[in-house]
């Protein structure tokens, strides 16, 4: 069941991390959002950014597919990076 669960979050991070481009695109603003100008200023790096969370989740389930929770968890940490390496940048902090 570990094993199942453990693909199962990480296929739901590889979806989020291919959809997460069609989550930013310029001018479709009008609610209430947290990210910042220079996610538009900046595309090419914030388009980078967003490819590398997407290898990173890519590798994550492929790990836990086929190598279970050590293998899973040797790619983890690439995953928490692409988060954190585009919100430190590209998203404001809460008001």
């Amino acid at each position: 069941p570990y094993k199942v669960d453990l693909v199962a979050h990480a296929a739901g991070l590889d979806a989020m991390a291919n959809a997460a481009a069609n989550a930013f695109k310029h001018k479709t603003s009008g609610g209430k959002t947290r990210a910042k100008p220079n996610i538009w200023e900046d595309a090419g790096d914030f388009s980078q950014k967003i490819e590398d969370f997407k290898k990173a989740t890519a590798d994550f389930l492929a790990a836990a597919k086929s190598g279970g929770p050590a293998a899973a968890g040797a790619k983890l940490g690439a995953v928490g990076d692409s988060c954190k390496g585009c919100h430190k940048k590209y998203r404001a902090k809460k008001s």
